[in-house]
């Protein structure tokens, strides 16, 4: 089967005919409903193509491959697959082909993640304090006189994941607007341990202690930055202002940039780290916020509309 399919692709993909004439294209845009961005190791996708047509009404073949999950040839029009657990991109092409005209191809990404202490991101060393809920398990850490979470909130009854796509939340977190965002840290505090979204002051606190003991970091920024990969990439890009990251404090920063709530788009990852806080600035529809950015060796803060603006929440212990 890999021989003829790999035979049929490459007839279809002919640009002129033995003549020297050029072939005609197939109409329209090939694209492939049903896949997603990112995936959980063990899942299946049916894949279909479409957007693209005979222009004599004629029925299409279609040719896939996914590497390296798959790399055999298939030839079909419904495609299912099933991903490994093995947190990588996959390469999913599928090319389109009728006799007598110029194929069309499209090659996407689908990448494997897993969410959770021993997931895709991976060194940071969470300690063993953590709370529980439906939607993820959350670690806590004394620093200084404070105690804060060390991941990032991912619960799923409010904000927006990565790309809009769930499986991301227990991977990255969550994104939140303001009021989301005091709402969920209320949300995990229990009759023996109450949660508050931080105020600057607790902000300022956490950065003030750590600036007095840099916690062995030439920075403030690279005491507070865990030196975190995804799937194998490294995070946070090095840059000489802000020194060899050390996450010395514990409190283990990575960069997932903001969302837009409003556009539903993201940027920033990579880049820096943004959190919400609870103080409110002097228009009435904005609040703090603070940031962690990969060239700046402080910390930084600034207004951000409380409705569109979508940042990681850390909740701090009350």
């Amino acid at each position: 089967m890999i021989a003829a399919a790999l035979i049929v692709a490459a007839t279809s993909c002919k640009d002129d005919d033995d003549d020297g004439t050029i072939s005609p294209s197939l109409d329209g845009v090939l694209s492939i409903k049903g896949l997603p961005e990112f995936v959980l190791g063990g899942t299946t996708l049916t894949l279909e193509p479409e957007g693209v047509t005979h222009p004599e009404g004629e029925e299409l073949g279609y040719y896939w491959k996914v590497t390296p999950t798959r790399p055999e040839a298939c030839t079909t029009k419904v495609y299912n697959i099933t991903f490994t657990d093995t947190l990588q991109t996959c390469t999913v092409y599928c090319n389109a082909f009728a006799e007598g005209y110029t194929g069309t191809s499209l090659t996407s990404y689908v990448t494997v993640v897993k969410g959770g202490k021993d997931g895709s991101i991976k060194g940071i060393d969470f300690p063993d304090d953590n709370i529980s809920t439906a939607d993820g398990t959350y670690y806590y850490k004394t620093i200084g006189t404070q105690t804060w979470l060390v991941n990032n909130v991912a619960e799923k009854s409010s904000g927006k994941a990565y790309r809009d796509e769930d499986v991301m939340s227990d991977v990255l977190g969550r994104y939140y607007n303001y009021d989301e965002a005091v709402a969920v840290c209320d949300g995990l505090s229990t009759d023996g341990m109450k949660w508050e979204l931080p105020t600057i002051d607790d902000w300022n606190t956490l950065f003030d202690y750590v600036a007095q003991s840099k916690a062995g970091a030439k920075s403030v920024a690279a005491a507070l930055m865990a030196d975190a990969t995804f799937n194998g990439m490294t995070m946070w890009e090095y840059e000489t202002p802000v020194g060899d990251i050390t996450n010395g404090s514990g409190f283990s920063a990575i960069p997932v940039g903001y969302a837009n709530l409003a556009t539903v788009t993201f940027d920033g990852v990579y880049e820096y780290a943004a959190f919400w806080s609870a103080t409110t600035a002097d228009k009435d529809n904005e609040a703090y916020s603070v940031y962690l950015l990969f060239d700046n060796p402080s910390t930084s803060m600034g207004a951000r509309d409380k409705g569109s603006f979508g940042a990681s929440v850390r909740c701090i212990r009350k």
